[in-house]
């Protein structure tokens, strides 16, 4: 197992994963989110010798399909391949939701890739509506979790 450190990270620190695991085939800049600069926005990675290994983006927005005081949405999630399964994922989703739960959020949603519905199912996570194409990027369902 590898070791690594879940912490907060800046934006810039998540680009070269999310290019590499999310969006291999499209520019670079297709991995700069408009929000990953917001207030609001932060964002959790999983380091090994300061490499990020593990990351997931979290901002303030609504999903209108489902009431929430204080939503947040994720966004470019992503383990390097080789630590897919091995437990980086789920140490950084789990950060990401103690986080939100400081923060105040309500409810976490995101379009979930349909190759990581089990993963997401494990944590708890609920889907809602039905399944979508991203063009370029592949099917898609919305999924959620509310924090109590």
């Amino acid at each position: 197992m590898t070791a690594f450190q879940v912490q907060l990270i800046s934006p810039e620190q998540t680009y070269p994963l999310r290019h590499r695991i999310l969006r291999p085939h499209q520019p670079l800049d297709s991995c700069h989110y408009p929000e990953d600069f917001a207030s609001t926005t932060f964002h959790v990675g999983a380091l090994h010798n300061g490499d990020a290994i593990g990351i997931a983006s979290f901002n303030t927005e609504m999903f209108s399909k489902i009431q929430a005081r204080h939503p947040f949405r994720l966004r470019g999630m992503a383990t390097d391949l080789e630590l897919q399964l091995s437990g980086v994922g789920r140490s950084v989703l789990t950060f990401g939701e103690k986080e939100l739960i400081t923060r105040g959020c309500d409810m976490l949603w995101f379009n979930a890739r349909q190759v990581a519905f089990p993963f997401y199912e494990k944590l708890g996570y609920q889907y809602v509506g039905e399944l979508f194409d991203i063009p370029g990027i592949g099917l898609h369902k919305v999924m959620y979790k509310h924090f109590s």
